[in-house]
């Protein structure tokens, strides 16, 4: 059960423990989320025997940190049972949890539950349960992927993790594949106000959570990890192979917090394939954790031990990552990593000293160390909804994950220069000095898309003048620059797509200034116009578009000004 106490989950209070080696009571101050926690897992008339970080590690100690930080894979591994505590229960939880156990895992009925207009409250109870702060925090994701077995507690009630995690692969399946949970919305007078009420339900931290704890290992068994039954055993050594980098981890975690900003990087440090955690202050032929923590995730030459400094300046913790990305990337994409938002912000919360006066960041992160403010969604409040709700804030990084195969190279594979590689550190600034060369000018820019929408001023960019009249033709250029020339998951674009602009244009309302995509999507009964613009809204959400003085059409961010250079940057 992670916990950070006295910070965003109540006013702390006190808790009574015993004291190392039960030595008399000793008094520690705690969350109230905490204490509700502790009232409930604990056992009315026997012992029971937890392990919660915000008590079992010294949290003003970093030396201290940096160890837990080894020590966490083969705690979390090894556990009988990881208890997941969402929080007090209410109507709303109960219904959810009822909801999952009773219908949803009776799979024989279950497009019956998708399509009847009684079950709206039912699907609205479960978005709330997945919306749960314990789904937004960073270190989640290796508690739950290293998990054995894990249970998920609100208030009495308790659920199966497993159980939840198939309710939320359906619920995320059905909703963006046709959509047809949000629609079942719409025939309820109650939310029928409220368009696309599930949109975005794939972004959510519950969903992602759910999605990459399948996809971290692959499970092996052994004749250690079962008996002779083949029965699981608890404390058996990991027979677990990790398959993502820890570069694809940070990359696709940025919608998971954290309270410590380093920890966007060190929480992920265990489940990835290619790096184990290493506390600075050990050597690794002295580190006897580092010999435990291998033990349980397996020994693989290609994991590197990565140090943990919660002292480190966060700039140089942030540089440290960029840099091991390059080390072990794919040359000739090694620098994708520029191009993603991943860091999160120093917010100044001192941890060492919650309720003292607040960190001052010793220096700006530069412009190669992407931050989350660039990140493609968020809770954010949405008309009509009592609650938050997950939306869209900008556009997708035009460059794919490191998994994914590209469909274009702009380096014509041409790897990252390592005798030019540098990161020189200076008063107030930092630099990465790195090789390519200048493709073409900015010469003409275009107002930012607002909201996914496509300007009118965008259509006489590219020379389109009159987009209604029913004999004009799509520019083709024009038509591959909305979609970033592909289609979903990075395929390339279908041929659909230039009807689809046609048709967009023409019915999205053009006459008032632009193509409003949102009313398209919610609105025109077309599935086929409806995917071209949710692309659209991927590819240029607070975006410009420009033309450069070779003739080019492009889009940068919202920030992009004439005069500037396109560059190729190799790798």
């Amino acid at each position: 059960m992670r916990h950070s106490p006295g910070h965003g989950a109540g006013k702390p209070r006190t808790i009574r423990y015993m004291s190392e080696k039960g030595r008399g009571i000793a008094k520690m101050r705690c969350s109230k989320d905490l204490i509700w926690a502790l009232k409930h897992l604990r056992r009315p008339h026997e012992d029971r025997i937890l392990w919660i970080d915000a008590i079992c590690i010294n949290q003003r100690d970093n030396i201290e940190r940096n160890h837990q930080v080894e020590n966490m894979a083969v705690l979390y591994d090894q556990a009988f049972n990881v208890c997941v505590w969402l929080g007090r229960d209410n109507e709303e939880s109960k219904m959810a949890i009822d909801f999952i156990k009773n219908e949803i895992m009776e799979f024989q009925n279950f497009d019956d539950l998708c399509e009847r207009k009684e079950n709206t409250n039912k699907w609205k109870a479960l978005l709330s349960l997945m919306q749960r702060p314990w789904f937004s925090r960073r270190w989640v994701v290796q508690e739950i992927a290293l998990a054995r077995k894990a249970t998920i507690h609100c208030g009495k009630d308790s659920l199966d993790w497993k159980h939840f995690a198939i309710a939320v692969e359906l619920f995320v399946e059905v909703e963006t594949a046709t959509h047809r949970l949000s629609e079942v919305m719409k025939k309820d007078i109650e939310y029928y106000h409220v368009p696309g009420w599930f949109e975005y339900v794939s972004e959510l931290g519950a969903s992602l959570l759910v999605q990459a704890t399948g996809r971290v290992f692959r499970d092996y068994k052994t004749e250690a990890s079962t008996d002779g039954n083949g029965v699981p055993q608890h404390n058996a050594p990991s027979s677990r192979q990790p398959l993502l980098s820890l570069e694809y981890l940070v990359s696709t975690m940025s919608i998971f917090d954290a309270s410590e900003p380093r920890d966007a990087i060190y929480a992920l440090l265990a489940i990835a394939k290619d790096t184990t955690p290493l506390a600075v202050d050990l050597q690794p032929s002295q580190s006897t954790v580092e010999g435990t923590t291998r033990a349980a995730l397996g020994t693989f030459t290609e994991r590197k031990l990565y140090p943990v400094h919660y002292d480190l300046p966060y700039e140089d913790v942030c540089s440290n990552f960029i840099q091991f990305c390059l080390e072990h990337s794919e040359p000739s994409r090694a620098l994708d990593i520029i191009c993603r938002p991943w860091a999160l912000a120093e917010t100044g919360f001192n941890i060492l000293n919650p309720g003292g006066p607040a960190v001052a960041p010793t220096m700006p992160l530069p412009s190669w160390i992407p931050q989350l403010s660039g990140a493609p969604f968020e809770m954010m409040p949405q008309a009509g909804m009592a609650v938050k709700k997950m939306g869209r804030k900008n556009a997708d990084p035009l460059v794919g994950l490191p998994i994914l195969q590209r469909n274009y190279d702009a380096g014509e594979g041409k790897s990252i220069d390592r005798q030019a590689l540098r990161f020189v550190k200076r008063t107030g600034h930092y630099s990465l000095y790195i090789k390519g060369f200048i493709l073409d000018t900015v010469q003409q820019v275009e107002v930012p898309s607002q909201g996914g929408s496509i300007p009118e001023e965008w259509l006489k960019l590219a020379g389109w003048h009159d987009p209604t009249a029913a004999e004009t033709e799509v520019p083709e250029e024009f038509w591959r620059t909305l979609v970033a020339d592909r289609g979903k998951d990075e395929r390339n674009p279908p041929m659909y797509y230039a009807k689809a602009c046609k048709e967009s244009i023409t019915k999205g309302g053009i006459q008032s200034g632009a193509v409003n995509t949102a009313n398209l999507i919610n609105n025109e009964r077309n599935s086929i116009v409806a995917q071209f613009c949710r692309r659209v809204q991927a590819v240029v959400w607070n975006r410009r578009l420009l033309k450069s003085k070779r003739g080019f059409l492009g889009l940068g961010n919202k920030h992009v000004q004439v005069g500037d250079k396109v560059c190729i940057l190799y790798g």
